[in-house]
């Protein structure tokens, strides 16, 4: 048996199927020790054997043509049986056979002639991985479409609540929030330019379960589980001959969801509400919502939702990410065993026969492995539960300890209880004699939001200490308490760290009192761009009318991020007296600033600014002349008929969408008589009936301005 294993290993087919069996049954191995251990540490599990996965065939075919790649393993052959020779005869030691080299070693066993025809498990194999491989091209591409076609979010309070959860959990880049009829649950697609798509139900939804659905979508992108699970699809096209490997990508499936699950309820959610808000999307796929597309993720699936549940409201579960630090080492270790593993060849070596002796002692041994084994488990479990009886008292003696690193690593683990009867700990370590522990309890503080710490955090914010300071002010913005305004007000105007000044304005955005606007108003003339463009950010959450002046002043900063944010912020209070500055912005050298001033015309719709719109149609940016054009539509003015009518021979695609778009809600909203005929669309690229369809519509479809929903009508 052994020798059939050997000569199947040193075959490139054979050597991929048991490689892959067993990277793949190691992971299930180690994913079951770790089974007590946090979701989003086991999906990082699966991720590194979908990737060992790709490099399998790669790794085996260099092991196979070139002997420098490879890592011999030596395999004992069976022994002889004792009667084939007298028992006092000597027995030899072990001999490996010799490798074989050059020619030898490079050619395939398989032992085709030139032009010969391949061998049938060839043609199989590549012909199942070509039809899963276009499968999942078609979906990637029915993905691609989806996001493209669905309307922008544009409900204030959505799309407020979005900017409020991705700086919750530290989300920089863009997120786009679409609407979609095609599901009935939220969807999170793309890998670049990811977007979130909620169904038309979620208009219905309560403030807590939009939060929840957010946080847990967010979630997925910041754990960039779209391109992970791309990944486990591409290995799942490759290896679509291996049943293990469906079942790992369904698993890895499943802790994906479950780690979104856990950063949800760490961020504050209550197990049983959230429970309930899955429980309730979830019975909603019994009614309507076709598949989700390929490469996206979805909040809810039907199969083991029992699974999630339960995981959701125990509340003993480790729900802890894998920190970068540890990350990228142990990616690195992993991925250096696994590939191992795909270089690893074996070479026959004859084994010795056993001594009498340890066959008569093996029986005994294995016996007793059991007991033993039952012994050690039980031990460990009485042992973790003392600890986790004291762990609490023990770790606060331990904040007293003479060691500036234990102290520091006792806290650390305080802060992880998440427990009410550690807050007086934390709140004692803001006066501890070290920075780092007085850091580290603001940060704890932040991530319990408790109101009535803002008192301790706000004394924080005049630590000798920047960083202390910068995570008061952070931790502040979290907790969003009135009572720590006029604190982070002075923080913002006074303090001499531009770091917490900018986290400062970032907390007093968050926090959303009016009070704050004077001092956010003068840290728009702050010497910092940084600290400039979170004021205008902040002020742009606030809304206040009394910031309107001094944002105007920043549309002229000599920076273009400051300019930017403080268009969007003009565009977020919607008041009339923005528009000539805005006007003025649509002069930019910098297309952010202008993109961003004519989507905040656009929303102010105001019809002063009927003239600057037909202006920005004939912008050199497209995005410029689509967003003017989308503006034009929402400011529902007909003189604007004509203007669009020559936006319809735009070079640019998403342009012609957005004046199409236009045209019809202007017509239905304004000249019901209005002809098409009269637009002379025949000699275009433009379908006339699905304009008319437009106009026949009964609701009203508000589209992205930076992704024109229109696309059918124009192909």
């Amino acid at each position: 048996m052994m020798e059939t294993l050997t000569t199947l290993a040193q075959s490139f087919g054979g050597m991929v199927f048991l490689k892959s069996t067993l990277i793949v049954s190691l992971v299930f191995a180690l994913s079951f020790l770790l089974r007590k251990a946090s979701a989003a540490s086991r999906h990082f599990l699966w991720t590194l054997c979908f990737i060992a996965l790709l490099a399998l065939p790669l790794a085996s075919y260099l092991s196979v043509v070139d002997s420098s790649w490879r890592i011999p393993v030596p395999v004992l052959s069976p022994p002889a049986e004792l009667a084939a020779a007298p028992s006092e005869a000597p027995r030899p030691a072990p001999t490996l056979l010799p490798e074989p080299s050059g020619s030898e070693a490079s050619a395939p066993t398989e032992g085709a002639a030139p032009g010969a025809t391949p061998p049938v498990w060839q043609i199989a194999w590549i012909l199942g991985g070509s039809l899963l491989t276009v499968r999942l091209m078609a979906g990637l591409f029915s993905s691609y479409r989806t996001g493209r076609r669905a309307p922008a979010m544009l409900e204030d309070r959505w799309l407020e609540l979005l900017e409020e959860t991705k700086d919750k959990i530290g989300i920089r880049h863009d997120v786009q929030l679409a609407l979609t009829a095609s599901s009935a649950m939220p969807i999170t697609l793309g890998v670049f330019r990811p977007t979130i798509l909620l169904p038309e139900s979620s208009e219905s939804y309560s403030e807590p379960r939009r939060s929840a659905v957010l946080l847990h979508e967010l979630a997925h992108v910041r754990r960039h589980d779209c391109l992970t699970q791309l990944v486990s699809q591409v290995a799942c096209a490759l290896f679509w001959w291996h049943p293990l490997v469906w079942i790992g990508a369904r698993q890895m499936r499943s802790l994906s969801e479950r780690a979104s699950d856990d950063l949800v309820i760490d961020a504050g959610t209550r197990p049983s509400e959230y429970a309930h808000d899955l429980l309730d999307m979830a019975r909603g796929l019994n009614l309507r919502g076709a598949a989700a597309p390929l490469a996206s993720v979805t909040m809810a699936h039907r199969s083991r939702l029992e699974e999630r549940l339960l995981a959701i409201l125990d509340d003993g579960m480790v729900r802890g990410s894998v920190h970068p630090r540890v990350a990228l080492p142990s990616a690195l270790f992993g991925l250096g065993i696994l590939l191992s593993v795909g270089l690893a060849i074996p070479t026959a070596a004859r084994a010795p026969q056993p001594a009498a002796s340890a066959q008569q002692e093996a029986p005994e041994t294995a016996a007793a492995l059991p007991e033993q084994q039952t012994e050690e488990n039980e031990a460990q479990e009485q042992e973790q539960s003392e600890m986790s009886r004291r762990a609490r008292e023990v770790l606060a003696e331990a904040l007293d300890d003479p060691s500036a690193s234990v102290r520091e690593q006792a806290l650390h683990a305080l802060v992880r209880l998440r427990d009410e009867s550690t807050v007086p700990y934390l709140e004692d370590a803001l006066e501890s004699g070290s920075a780092e522990m007085r850091e580290q309890a603001a940060w704890g503080l932040g991530m319990m939001r408790r109101k009535e710490t803002a008192g301790s955090l706000a004394g924080a914010l005049t630590d000798e200490v920047d960083n202390v300071r910068e995570q008061a002010a952070w931790a502040l913005g979290m907790i969003r308490s009135e009572d720590a305004v006029a604190a982070l007000g002075t923080a913002l105007t006074d303090d001499a760290s531009s770091n917490v000044r900018e986290q400062s304005a970032w907390a007093l955005g968050m926090i959303k009192d009016f009070s704050a606007t004077d001092a956010l108003v003068s840290a728009l003339r702050d010497d910092n761009a940084n600290v400039r463009s979170q004021a205008a950010w902040a002020s742009g959450m606030l809304r206040s009318g009394e910031a309107v002046d001094g944002l105007v002043g920043a549309l002229t900063d000599a920076d273009g991020n400051v300019r930017s944010q403080a268009a969007w912020a003009l565009g977020m209070i919607r008041d009339k007296r923005a528009i000539q500055g805005l006007g003025k912005a649509l002069g930019d050298e910098s297309v952010d600033v202008r993109e961003q001033a004519i989507w905040a015309i656009g929303m102010i719709r105001s019809p002063e600014s009927f003239d600057v719109l037909i202006g920005a149609l004939g912008d050199t940016s497209a995005d410029i002349r689509s967003q003017a054009a989308w503006a034009l539509g929402m400011l529902g003015d007909s003189r604007a008929i004509d203007a669009l009518s020559v936006a319809l021979k735009d070079n640019d695609a998403d342009v012609r969408e957005q004046a199409a778009w236009a045209i019809g809600r202007l017509a239905k909203h304004g000249d019901d008589d209005l002809d098409l005929d009269d637009l002379d669309l025949h000699d275009l690229d433009v379908d006339v009936d699905d304009l008319e369809l437009e106009l026949d519509s009964n609701k009203d479809v508000r589209p992205d301005p930076l992704r024109p929903m229109l696309r059918d009508a124009l192909f």
